[in-house]
């Protein structure tokens, strides 16, 4: 096992290394006992952060206008409830018990996986943020050899950590800051994991989603024509007897072509059916329509 280095051991990270180890006893009970905290951590989040429950709210106002005010209240206290599961199978992942999410884990479609990984060629894995998302690296993990890309966290004892621990069932994680790493990855023949969907806080382009115009990162379509490299799109879903499903679509043909927008709108087109098989998975909680911050009471 590889030590943290010792500028992670400072005193000033002693607290968090405390939280790190009461973290793994949580994460050794069973996982129906992880679920079921996880429902109830999700209700706490709904109470108290008031700011996520705005932005959900939100969200799901805009994109399920068909529903009634009693059913959008509904799917947001269901997603944080599943935010609050996600959460809990986040330490299942950190803390190395597979098994437990894999089991009667069903995949459709991994032989596009494997292929492109025995053959070589040159693929970004397209994957949506949803509240099971560690729980997707992990078995998405356990198809092929699949190279993450990740946001860095900003405290450095949590970034080694979550690095660590997300390149022990992948490849090898990569910062969304090596762009190097994630171009030269492909060039070689790589399986690099990108997620097109949220919020992009500078260069975008306005595309739909559930009929709205979107600011949304063009990089996903940039990186594939400067690569020459397919897209296979991956989804996640826990169904209703606890299992995780797996679906994996085959390469998209003509993609990404000359035109961005047009690429990203029929990703996003794939979200859209995706998010309708199970609505309050997909991660509402961000500020995807770059929505005004609530204002305090």
């Amino acid at each position: 096992m590889t030590l943290a280095p010792l500028s992670l051991w400072h005193p000033r990270y002693w607290l968090l290394w405390l939280g790190l180890a009461l973290a793994w006893l949580v994460a050794q009970l069973p996982l129906a006992w992880l679920w079921r905290l996880g429902r109830g951590l999700g209700w706490l989040l709904f109470k108290l952060a008031h700011t996520r429950r705005y932005y959900t709210e939100r969200n799901i106002a805009l994109c399920f206008p068909q529903y009634s005010e009693n059913e959008q209240q509904a799917l947001v206290k269901e997603h944080f409830a599943q935010l609050g599961m996600g959460l809990m199978e986040m330490l299942v992942v950190w803390f190395g018990r597979a098994s437990a999410l894999s089991q009667g884990c069903e995949v459709t479609g991994a032989e596009h996986l494997q292929r492109a990984a025995e053959a070589q060629l040159a693929t970004i894995v397209c994957v949506f943020h949803n509240v099971h998302m560690e729980a997707m690296g992990l078995l998405a993990g356990q198809l092929a050899p699949i190279h993450p890309v990740y946001r860095p966290h900003e405290n450095p004892l949590l970034e080694w950590f979550m690095a660590r621990n997300r390149s022990r069932h992948t490849a090898g994680a990569i910062s969304n800051r090596q762009i190097r790493v994630i171009l030269s990855s492909l060039h070689q023949g790589k399986l690099v994991w990108l997620s097109p969907d949220q919020r992009n806080r500078g260069d975008g382009i306005i595309v739909p989603f559930f009929g709205h115009d979107t600011l949304t990162h063009p990089s996903i379509a940039r990186i594939a024509r400067l690569t020459q490299a397919q897209v296979i799109p991956l989804f996640c879903r826990l169904n209703a007897q606890g299992h995780f499903e797996i679906e994996v679509l085959p390469p998209l043909t003509d993609f990404p072509g000359d035109d961005d927008a047009a690429a990203l709108t029929r990703l996003m087109q794939l979200l859209e059916a995706d998010i309708a098989k199970a609505p309050a998975q997909y991660l509402w909680a961000h500020n995807r329509f770059n929505l005004d911050k609530p204002s305090r009471r």
